[in-house]
């Protein structure tokens, strides 16, 4: 679990975990808009395009060999459905990042 103002890096989590192809990882993003208005959210993985925006907060992973990597990164966003957002084009972010090695 992250919580904003946890860690010094700002928005990434250094998770320090080794994963490997075929692992799987399951994210769910808690989080409440101000006024209560309904929040979108998308996922980043390394620097492909982010998902297309969705009303679910939860997000699987499936990580496969193009993910073979040291400190490849998942980034979690969320805006609210405004006009207007705290960093251009979305109000919050996390990025988590993983070291992923082939499969056994």
């Amino acid at each position: 679990m992250w919580v904003p103002g946890d860690i010094a890096a700002g928005f990434n989590v250094f998770t320090k975990m080794t994963l490997r192809v075929g692992d799987r990882i399951d994210f769910i993003v808690t989080a409440r808009d101000p006024e209560d208005a309904p929040l979108e959210y998308c996922m980043q993985v390394g620097e492909m395009p982010h998902s297309s925006w969705q009303a679910s907060n939860s997000f699987l992973l499936q990580l496969t060999p193009k993910r073979i990597r040291q400190a490849c990164g998942v980034a979690l966003f969320i805006r609210s459905n405004r006009s207007y957002h705290a960093t251009g084009w979305f109000d919050a972010l996390v990025a988590f990042h993983y070291d992923v090695l082939p499969p056994k």
